[in-house]
C-alpha cells in the first residue's frame, strides 16, 4: 500500500522519480517505520518504488491512446481509449502462486483471483498478445473461463447494464421494429419474422431468429482490403450472410463446427471470438458455444453466449469482426452503454425506436 500511494503521489503530482529519489524514500521508510526491512524495497538495483513509478506511467500512456503493438488478434483501439488506469495490488504475486499452487476451494479461487484483479488487468492492457496473457493467465482458457472473463469485465467497466438482464423486455419492441415495412427485405428473413408472431417458440428459439434477422437491418457497411494471390489489393464488400456467419454460425453436428474452424483457420490464421449454435436448423439450436483461442465455452443460453462473446471482445481488447461490427456496436451502446468511438443512423434509429417505446410503456 505503501509504495502504491508513493507511486501515485508521484504520477499525480507530475513529479519525476528519479532513482535518487526513490533510493532516499526507502531509507527514510526503514527510519520510520523499525519493523520494515530493506529488502521490502529493494528488489534489484532500481527497487520496487522505481519500478511501480514506471510502470504506472507506462499504463496511463497506453491507457491515453499510445499505439498498440500488433498481435495475434488485432487489438481494438476504439475499446482502449478512455479505459481507466489499473495500478496492481502490492501483494499480486502472491495471489498468483496461491492459484497456481494452492488446494483451493471455488469461493477461495474465486477471492483469490479478484485479489489480483488490477494487476491482471494491467497486464491485460499492456499484452502484445492474448498468447501473452493466456501465458500467465490459463485458467481462462479452462472449462469455466468464461466465469473469469465475467468477472474481470465487471472489475473494467463501471457498468451495471447487461444483455441478460434487459433482452428479454427489449425483444417485442426489436420484433415490431424489424417488421415495420422494408425494415427487412430478404424474403428468408421475412418468413421467419412471421413465424416469430405465429408460432409458440421455446426462449432459445425466438432468440436465435431475432438476432439472426437484426442483420437483415443492421447490415454491413465497412469494406476490407485484401491482397489477392496476382499481388494486387482489391476491395471485399460483406453480405448480410457474412454479418450472420461472424456472428453467429449454426451447424448440423460437432463435425461441422471442427470442418467449419479449419476452414477459417486456413483463411486468415487467427479467428476472432463468435458464437456457434448446434441444430438441424435455425429453429432447432439446442447447444450453444462461444469460440475464442482455440477453447469453446458451452452454454444451454443464447443470450448468456452472446453475452460472454461481447465481454470476450472488450475484456481482451479486441475488434470486432469487420463484416459484423454493426451488429456488435448497436449490442455494445444499447445493452451496455458503452460509447463507441463511432456509429452509424441505422442505429441510432433502431436506439430511439426502442426508447421511445420503452418510454409509452
Amino acid at each position: 500500500m505503501l509504495i502504491n500511494l508513493i507511486a501515485n503521489h508521484f504520477e499525480q503530482n507530475k513529479i519525476h522519480l528519479n532513482l535518487s529519489s526513490s533510493y532516499r524514500l526507502e531509507k527514510e521508510i526503514i527510519e520510520r517505520f523499525p519493523n520494515e526491512k530493506m529488502e521490502y524495497y529493494r528488489n534489484g538495483k532500481r527497487g520496487r518504488i522505481y519500478n511501480k513509478g514506471i510502470n504506472i506511467r507506462t499504463g496511463l500512456n497506453k491507457a491515453l491512446g499510445s499505439s498498440p503493438t500488433p498481435s495475434k488478434h488485432t487489438r481494438c483501439e476504439k475499446i482502449s481509449k478512455g479505459r481507466k488506469l489499473f495500478v496492481p495490488e502490492s501483494n499480486a504475486d502472491d495471489c498468483i502462486k496461491s492459484l497456481k499452487f494452492d488446494n483451493l476451494t471455488a469461493e477461495q479461487f474465486d477471492n483469490y483471483w479478484m485479489a489480483c484483479a488490477q494487476h491482471r488487468l494491467h497486464t491485460i492492457q499492456n499484452a502484445n498478445s492474448t498468447s501473452e496473457i493466456f501465458e500467465q493467465w490459463e485458467h481462462y482458457k479452462g472449462p469455466l473461463g468464461h466465469r473469469l472473463i465475467n468477472m474481470d469485465f465487471g472489475a473494467m467497466f463501471d457498468t451495471t447494464y447487461s444483455l441478460l438482464d434487459n433482452f428479454n423486455q427489449y425483444f417485442p419492441h426489436i420484433l415490431e421494429f424489424l417488421n415495420i415495412e422494408k425494415k427487412v427485405k430478404e424474403r428468408e428473413m421475412i418468413k421467419l419474422l412471421e413465424s416469430l408472431r405465429l408460432e409458440d417458440f421455446n426462449e432459445n428459439t425466438r432468440n436465435v431468429v431475432i438476432l439472426h434477422c437484426l442483420h437483415g437491418y443492421l447490415i454491413p457497411t465497412q469494406k476490407a482490403v485484401v491482397k489477392e494471390k496476382t499481388g494486387k489489393n482489391s476491395t471485399l464488400k460483406y453480405t448480410i450472410k457474412d454479418s450472420q456467419e461472424a456472428f453467429l454460425f449454426i451447424a448440423k453436428s460437432p463435425q461441422e463446427v471442427e470442418d467449419h474452424l479449419l476452414h477459417l483457420q486456413q483463411r486468415s490464421g487467427a479467428i476472432q471470438p463468435f458464437v456457434i449454435a448446434v441444430g438441424e436448423g435455425i429453429t432447432e439450436c439446442k447447444d450453444f458455444f462461444v469460440y475464442f483461442d482455440g477453447v469453446k465455452f458451452q452454454f444451454k443460453s443464447l443470450i448468456r453466449a452472446v453475452d460472454i462473446c461481447f465481454k470476450t471482445f472488450h475484456l481482451f481488447n479486441l475488434h470486432y469482426p469487420i463484416a459484423c461490427s454493426s451488429f456488435w456496436t448497436f449490442i455494445q451502446l444499447f445493452f451496455y452503454k458503452i460509447t463507441p468511438t463511432s456509429s452509424n443512423p441505422r442505429i441510432q434509429i433502431l436506439i430511439d425506436f426502442l426508447k421511445k417505446k420503452k418510454n409509452c410503456e
